[in-house]
């Protein structure tokens, strides 16, 4: 669908190049959202314009669209920010509506209703709502997130971490640390040990994992350095793990976030257990 995205910016950027008569920008007023967007958390921040959504429930848009010569297009977007991206799925389905209406006149008030499917997979989504007009001015873009949950399965797992116990460690990197050093294995790398346990079986959904993620306390890029999947049709709702990962030699002096998370079979995820981790 990112081809209909393309088009739209197209659209826009060749009618600007037609005609530079008109440079004021379409106007969206009376906007409303059902549900009302309120407060919520998105990627570990307070947002003020989340929507609370159930898979099966609708989300009604009303609005009004103006311009001082004639409208064009308006275009509603979403698409699935789990993470602060990336994710695997098998029997859920990330929602995308990738939705460009052509309209016309100088005026026109816009009802849509948009669905939520009943597969799609939990999480929060990004959602925008754009107008242009005949020249390929925009209005401005209003941004929301959806934190969408499933209405089959709103119970979260249960994370239990058993080590390293310490929340907040030091590692000399190129050091060789004893094998029996707990929670140190040779070669600077950290076992970790504990239970996933969830209400229904962690394969149900296709989403469940357990992952260990990274990245610098002074960015925001996210690195991956482990994942183990609960592979679709497995059946157990418990689980214990016990692996290790090797911090990369890459790394330099400074200090890094290391979260340990976990998702059941929808993707409705486990309070992650996060370490700060000083390389020396």
């Amino acid at each position: 669908m990112r081809h209909l995205f393309a088009l739209f910016l197209l659209v826009s950027f060749a009618m600007a190049a037609c005609s530079d008569a008109d440079t004021d920008k379409p106007v969206i007023s009376d906007l409303i959202i059902t549900p009302t967007p309120g407060q919520g958390m998105i990627c570990g921040s307070e947002d003020s314009l989340v929507i609370a959504a159930m898979t099966g429930d609708s989300i009604t848009i009303s609005m009004t669209v103006t311009d001082d010569e004639q409208l064009s297009q308006y275009k509603i977007d979403i698409h699935q920010n789990f993470d602060c991206h990336g994710h695997s799925k098998v029997a859920t389905a990330d929602w995308e509506v990738i939705d460009i209406v052509e309209i016309s006149g100088t005026s026109t008030s816009i009802q849509r209703t948009i669905y939520v499917p009943d597969s799609a997979t939990v999480g929060t989504y990004h959602f925008s709502i754009q107008v242009a007009d005949h020249f390929g001015n925009s209005a401005r873009t209003e941004r929301f997130s959806i934190n969408v949950l499933n209405s089959d399965d709103l119970v979260p797992p249960t994370f239990t971490v058993t080590a390293p116990t310490a929340l907040a460690m030091t590692l000399l990197l190129n050091d060789t640390v004893p094998a029996d050093t707990v929670p140190f294995a040779p070669n600077d790398s950290i076992i970790f040990t504990g239970n996933l346990t969830d209400n229904l079986a962690l394969g149900v959904g296709g989403n469940g994992r357990i992952e260990l993620r990274y990245w610098r306390d002074s960015t925001s890029n996210v690195f991956q350095l482990y994942n183990l999947p609960f592979i679709e049709g497995t059946h157990f709702q418990s689980v214990d793990f016990n692996f290790m990962a090797r911090v990369p030699g890459t790394l330099t002096v400074g200090g890094y976030i290391f979260e340990l998370r976990a998702f059941d079979g929808v993707n409705n995820p486990a309070t992650p257990v996060r370490y700060m981790i000083t390389i020396e």
